[in-house]
C-alpha cells in the first residue's frame, strides 16, 4: 500500500472506493462509513464556494494487493483508503489543514485501521511541510485507537476535542407516524404551528433561504458563509440536496438546507426570522422534513452536529434525538493550543457580542470573508 496526493487521474479510483461503500462502519452511520464529505462533490463545493486548496490523499493497493476489494479506476489503480484534506488560509493567523471544512465529520476512510493511520501520518507530514498552525481531523473511528499518545516536549502528540455531539435516529415506516415519535412538548409545538397556519414548502433555490440563514447566524454572533457555497451545494448535489421553507401568511419565517445520503436525510444549514420562535416554525419545519424523508423512502434522520451546552444541542435532545459524541483530533504544528471556535466559548464572547452589534448589511458584507476563520 502506498499513499499519494490525489490527482485527476486517480479521481475515478477515489469515487469507486467512496461510492462503493468499501470503508465499512457501524452505529449511527458509522464514524468510518463514507460520508457526503468524503465525496469529490464536497471538494468541488469547497472549491467553488471558498476557493480552498485540495490537498487530499489516497491510499493505493500495491501490485500484490490488487485482487481484493476497494475502488479501481480504468487503469487498474485500486484505492484502499482516502482522506479529504484542504488547506484553509484564514483572515487571522496561520493556515490550517482540515478534514474537512464545513463538514460534520470526515477524516480517513479506509479498509482497515493501518491504512487509515498511514493516511493520517502522511497528512501530518504534509502539515509540517506546509508549516500550518494545526492539522484537524473531524470524526472518530477505530483508527483513532492507533494514534500516538506519547508526549513530546510535555504535550500530547494528538489532542482529542469533545466539543460536539451528533444527533441521528431511525425514521418510522409511515409519514403519519412521525409526529408520534416526537416527544410530547415538541409535538405540541408542531401542532401549534400548524394550527397557526404555518406550512412547509420546497424551494427551488437559495433566494429565501440565504437571507434567513444570514440573519440567524448574525443573531448568534457568527459570520455567514458565502452564498456561492450554498449555491454550489444545490447545484452540485442536485436531487441529493433540497431546501424546505416554513411559511406563515405567505412570508418565509424559517428555512433548512438538507443533504440526502445513503438513506439519510441530513438537515445541514438553517435560518429563521425573529418571528419564527413565537410561531414554533422550527419544530414544524423539522417535523415536515422528517415526514418528507419517510415519504421519499429514506430510513434515517441526522440532525447534524451541535456544540455541547448550546441551545441547538438542547433543542435536538428535546426533539427526541440522543447525542452521540463527535470528536475531532488535532495535531499542533505551529499553534500552541487546540482550537475552540464554539460560539459558547467564553473567550470568544467579546468577539461574538461585537459581531452581533454590526448592522446586518455590514455583517453580510464581511461574513463570507470572516467565515474562513470558523469553517
Amino acid at each position: 500500500m502506498r499513499v499519494v496526493p490525489l490527482t485527476p487521474a486517480l479521481e475515478p479510483a477515489w469515487t469507486a472506493f467512496v461510492e462503493g461503500g468499501d470503508g465499512g462502519g457501524s452505529g449511527i452511520r458509522g464514524a468510518e462509513a463514507a460520508q457526503p464529505f468524503h465525496r469529490l462533490l464536497w471538494r468541488d463545493v469547497l472549491r467553488r464556494g471558498y476557493g480552498f486548496e485540495d490537498r487530499s490523499l489516497i491510499a493505493l493497493a500495491t501490485d500484490g494487493e490488487r485482487n481484493g476489494g476497494g475502488g479501481a479506476d480504468g487503469d487498474g489503480a485500486r484505492a484502499v483508503g482516502v482522506l479529504p484534506l484542504h488547506l484553509v488560509r484564514r483572515p487571522i493567523g496561520r493556515p490550517i489543514l482540515l478534514s474537512a471544512p464545513q463538514a460534520v465529520t470526515a477524516g480517513p476512510l479506509a479498509t482497515d485501521s493501518a491504512t487509515a493511520l498511514a493516511l493520517v501520518a502522511h497528512a501530518r507530514a504534509e502539515a509540517e511541510r506546509l508549516d500550518v498552525a494545526y492539522l484537524e481531523l473531524r470524526g472518530g473511528g477505530a483508527w483513532t485507537d492507533g494514534l500516538e499518545v506519547e508526549r513530546l516536549g510535555g504535550a500530547p502528540t494528538w489532542h482529542r476535542l469533545d466539543h460536539h455531539a451528533l444527533f441521528g435516529r431511525a425514521l418510522p415506516a409511515d409519514p403519519d407516524e412521525v409526529l408520534g415519535t416526537i416527544p410530547r412538548k415538541q409535538r405540541a409545538e408542531v401542532r401549534k404551528a400548524r394550527k397557526a397556519g404555518v406550512t412547509v414548502v420546497r424551494d427551488a433555490d437559495a433566494g429565501r433561504f440565504h437571507p434567513l440563514h444570514a440573519r440567524a447566524v448574525h443573531r448568534l454572533g457568527s459570520p455567514v458563509a458565502p452564498r456561492a457555497y450554498i449555491e454550489a451545494i444545490l447545484d452540485l448535489f442536485g436531487d441529493e440536496a433540497e431546501i424546505l421553507t416554513a411559511e406563515h401568511r405567505g412570508r418565509a419565517v424559517a428555512s433548512v438546507l438538507s443533504l440526502k445520503h445513503r438513506g439519510w436525510m441530513m438537515p445541514y444549514h438553517a435560518g429563521a426570522a425573529p418571528a419564527a420562535a413565537a410561531l414554533s416554525a422550527y419544530p414544524a419545519l423539522y417535523a415536515a422534513a422528517m415526514e418528507r424523508a419517510v415519504a421519499e423512502g429514506l430510513t434515517h434522520f441526522e440532525f447534524g452536529r451541535s456544540a455541547v451546552g448550546t441551545g441547538a444541542h438542547a433543542f435536538k435532545r428535546n426533539f427526541g434525538f440522543a447525542p452521540t459524541p463527535l470528536p475531532s483530533h488535532v495535531a499542533l504544528i505551529r499553534a500552541t493550543a487546540p482550537p475552540d471556535m464554539r460560539a459558547n466559548n467564553p473567550r470568544l464572547e467579546p468577539i461574538t457580542r461585537a459581531w452581533r452589534m454590526l448592522p446586518p448589511w455590514l455583517a453580510d458584507r464581511l461574513g463570507p470573508w470572516v467565515s474562513r476563520q470558523v469553517v
